[in-house]
């Protein structure tokens, strides 16, 4: 069997140990997002946290000392960004296959409209 690597971070008396994902555990973070989306929020910064944020928190998760865990998602958002952000930068560091890529078909520099980007701009 191949080991997973785990890593437990401490932010603000709350400890939390996230592991490196199995399928099951990205299996979780879908079908938490899918829930998301079928009772949205009207508030888009609320939807893009239960539906992208939250997913990945608590799929990739294995344990948390300092609050009670599991947490409902209104008690989850509800941390302090600071927790929330090391959390996630956690979860990234060992699954950096979940962090979002760019578009390949759209390229950056481009604009859609006639307007010239700032690299352009630069180079003239």
């Amino acid at each position: 069997m191949i080991e997973l690597k785990r890593e437990t971070i401490e932010v603000r008396g709350v400890r939390i140990t996230v592991q490196e994902v199995n399928g099951l555990m990205a299996a979780r973070r879908e079908v938490l997002a899918a829930k998301a989306y079928q009772s949205p929020s009207d508030d888009e910064a609320e939807q893009w946290m239960r539906a992208w944020v939250c997913p990945i928190l608590i799929a990739a998760t294995v344990a948390v000392e300092g609050v009670t865990w599991p947490l409902a998602m209104e008690e989850l958002i509800a941390l302090p960004d600071e927790i929330l952000s090391a959390w996630l930068a956690a979860v990234f560091r060992l699954n950096p296959h979940w962090l979002p890529k760019p578009d390949p078909a759209q390229d950056l520099n481009e604009k859609k409209d006639d307007s010239k980007s700032l690299e352009t701009l630069m180079n003239e």
